[in-house]
């Protein structure tokens, strides 16, 4: 439970809450997607996308 939370607030990736609850990347997709909580697969705009490559730039 704790591992949807962190992943709902960005905390965590899809792949790290499924290895926290030991299923499959697809496995943990369902999971959330039946929990009502939406899965973020990268950025939602060009914005996101270029906020997204300052941060990694600056490092």
């Amino acid at each position: 439970m704790a591992q949807r939370v962190a992943y709902q607030v960005g905390d965590i990736s899809l792949g790290k809450a499924a290895e926290l609850m030991g299923v499959s990347a697809e496995e943990m997709k369902e999971l959330l997607l039946r929990a009502g909580i939406p899965i973020h697969l990268g950025p939602a705009s060009a914005d996101e996308l270029r906020e997204e490559l300052s941060a990694f730039e600056r490092g």
